[in-house]
């Protein structure tokens, strides 16, 4: 299998996940009407150009609602660029794209670093 293939076969169900994830989410939000902040809040927030509430990831509720679900399955599909990048490195390497391998090494390092800062 070539980088590229393995790369996209991996992003592919990767955020294939996470789009289910999100479709969960927002249908138990729209549904159920199980959101943190009240659904009507949110879209008066966004569309003022305000930012919505900061909300405190700490708590294992905010995970049960629909937007802690929608969080999940974003963060999946993000993460799922990690392995995408890391299982076509070696063969990268190994076709002489050093540079790009360097280069994606930094990129996976990067994203990691971004999640890591963001849930902190």
């Amino acid at each position: 299998m070539s980088a590229g293939k393995n790369y996209g076969t991996v992003l592919y169900w990767g955020t294939m996940l996470g789009s289910v994830i999100v479709l969960l989410g927002s249908l138990m939000g729209l549904m159920l009407g199980l959101s943190w902040m009240p659904l009507q809040q949110q879209y008066d927030l966004l569309l003022s150009g305000q930012q919505l509430a900061s909300v405190p990831l700490a708590q294992w509720r905010y995970y049960a609602s629909a937007d802690g679900v929608i969080l999940i399955g974003l963060g999946c599909a993000i993460l799922s660029l990690v392995p995408a990048i890391l299982g076509s490195l070696p063969r990268l390497w190994r076709s002489g794209a050093r540079l790009v391998a360097v280069c994606g090494l930094l990129n996976a390092a990067l994203i990691l670093g971004a999640v890591a800062s963001a849930i902190n």
